[in-house]
């Protein structure tokens, strides 16, 4: 039970913005700035001040602050890394996170319309869609791919193709791909001036750090499934499904498509088994896929890392695929300093910057010293020409984020770089892939 001192800021901070709908963006971050959290209370407070629904004022609030609370009436608001996600107590699994990142006033609706999000921006997106085999399309491209000796010296992409190809292969009993999107934009970059590594390495390893995320977010799965299957066993056998209140706790479910005794199964992946992640995201409705091969999210950009769960539970509602909204731009393929975007869509790794000096073993030609600029560790130009990544906000992952030994690093640093220092530095990193004398090789070609 909060205090009076509460309400009394609140009216104080709601009394500098015009008491509508549109002051609540502005309201919910100042009460986090006053209090360091949002008190569920306030923002009830607020939806009453305001003149809107509970539930939009928590979806709201949810992209600002990392908390869940039980929500009145039939749906309950969590929080997975800053991505606002709702529950609908009659679905055992997640029915959706919110996918549209960042701008305009879009509508999430379900048959009763609960939400309605203005202007905000998140770290992630999630999405569902049936477990099945790709897009015969889709298969027939990737298999040309590999024929045509696109995927260079990564022999890794030839393996298991009929479970790359077939996620229910992966997973027994599969029913549902969930994909996720975490953000990585750097917030501070390496000087323009110093030698550059790509975004995606600036902070921990990727891997390590979405497993962690993908894992929670399976647990929490696993506990709505269990709580709905429960509860589906517990109406049924007291004849009395159908009812409802408006205290979660002692709410009986709605009936689901689906029950069953037995615990969830399913796997967690990250760039760590033969899934078509791309695909899979575009599948889900996260994005498209770019000209650059990159996914690209509306409203968001490309800089994000892709993460799956396969679960062998069917969904009641799955998501769709978006339309490619690329038009004629061609300046991904324009920017490509070594042209390995043959064309749109294409990738030859065999020419890629971030393959050569990450993924190749061999010795640098001179030609490619010269393309690579400053580059000593991936390359981000087609990244960076892509109109859509105006919208990339910095993210706020802990863990992305660069140490102040890696920003400080000068050529000099570099080409001196011993190889403690670089255990030291890259410690957790992704860098570590290229290994010491790798990213050393990469140094002295562009001396």
């Amino acid at each position: 039970m909060l205090d009076t001192s509460y309400y009394e800021k609140t009216d104080q901070i709601i009394a500098q913005y015009s008491c509508e709908e549109k002051s609540l963006i502005p309201i919910i971050q100042g009460i986090q700035e006053e209090y360091r959290y949002l008190p569920p209370e306030l923002l009830t407070y607020v939806a009453g001040k305001l003149g809107i629904s509970e539930a939009k004022a928590y979806s709201v609030a949810s992209f600002y602050e990392n908390f869940s609370f039980e929500a009145k009436g039939k749906y309950v608001i969590k929080v997975c890394d800053g991505t606002a996600c709702h529950v609908r107590k009659s679905i055992p699994i997640l029915e959706g996170l919110y996918k549209e990142l960042g701008l305009g006033k879009k509508k999430h609706t379900t048959d009763d319309q609960l939400f309605t999000v203005e202007t905000v921006s998140c770290l992630g997106a999630c999405g569902l869609a049936p477990a099945e085999a790709v897009d015969e399309t889709v298969a027939t491209a990737f298999r040309q791919w590999l024929a045509d000796g696109c995927q260079a010296e990564m022999a890794y992409m030839q393996n298991y193709e009929d479970k790359r190809l077939d996620p229910r292969l992966l997973v027994e009993g599969a029913r549902t791909v969930i994909s996720v999107a975490l953000n990585y934009y750097p917030a501070k970059k390496l000087p323009e001036g110093e030698y550059q590594i790509a975004w995606y390495a600036y902070g921990k390893d990727y891997h390590d750090v979405m497993k962690g995320k993908l894992k929670e977010l399976f647990e929490f799965i696993e506990k709505e499934v269990s709580f709905s299957e429960e509860t589906d066993s517990t109406i049924a056998s007291t004849n009395n499904i159908g009812t409802y209140t408006e205290n979660y706790a002692s709410a009986p479910q709605a009936p689901v498509s689906q029950t069953s005794a037995s615990p969830l199964q399913g796997r967690i992946f990250c760039d760590t088994a033969p899934i078509l992640e791309r695909y899979w995201a575009w599948r889900t409705g996260l994005g498209w896929i770019g000209k650059n091969t990159h996914l690209i999210i509306p409203h968001a950009g490309s800089c994000f890392f892709l993460g799956e769960i396969i679960l062998d539970r069917e969904a009641d509602n799955y998501d769709s695929p978006q339309r490619n909204q690329c038009g004629s731009c061609t300046r991904c393929l324009d920017a490509c300093p070594t042209k390995a975007l043959e064309a749109p869509f294409r990738l030859n790794s065999e020419r890629c910057l971030s393959y050569l000096t990450i993924e190749y073993r061999g010795e640098l030609s001179l030609n490619v010293g010269k393309k690579m600029g400053n580059k000593i560790y991936g390359c981000d130009e087609c990244l960076k020409a892509c109109p859509w990544n105006r919208f990339a906000t910095p993210c706020r992952t802990a863990e992305f984020q660069p140490s102040p030994s890696l920003l400080s690093m000068r050529k000099d640093d570099w080409h001196s770089l011993s190889e403690e220092q670089y255990k030291t530095i890259f410690k957790g990193s992704a860098v570590k892939r290229a290994k010491y004398g790798g990213l050393m090789r990469n140094i002295k070609i562009i001396k």
